[in-house]
């Protein structure tokens, strides 16, 4: 399959990153990006937040990492890239919130490393 793409959202947290052939080899090259949904209103546990944070800081396979903020992802998908644009919400206490747009990433056609869009 030429070009695949991994989207998931299970882990109440928002990110992206890319999976390696040896998951225990970091320095292995990009084989599949990843895009992770953060939940829209499920709480990430506190105590975990720190240990997100030094993953992030330790793993060259993660670009990406929010634990603390609720919304979903939107992904624009073409033959010639996948771009992919958070939405946050501001509340998740309240009927109604204010949606904001996040970070944007974008995966280009050949190329499994996801890159900040411009």
């Amino acid at each position: 399959v030429d070009n695949p793409l991994v989207i998931s959202g299970d882990i109440h947290a928002g990110g992206v990153g890319h999976v390696t052939d040896d998951p225990d080899d970091v320095a292995t090259a990009p084989l599949v990006p990843e895009v992770v949904a953060p939940s829209i209103s499920s709480v990430f546990p506190t105590g975990l937040a720190d240990i997100v944070a030094s993953v992030v800081d330790a793993s060259p396979n993660v670009h990406y990492a929010e634990p603390n903020r609720h919304g979903y992802v939107v992904c624009d998908v073409t033959p010639e890239a996948v771009e992919a644009t958070f939405r946050y919400v501001s509340t998740t206490t309240a009927p109604r919130a204010e949606i904001a747009d996040g970070p944007r990433w974008v995966v280009r056609a050949g190329d499994p490393r996801p890159r900040p869009a411009d």
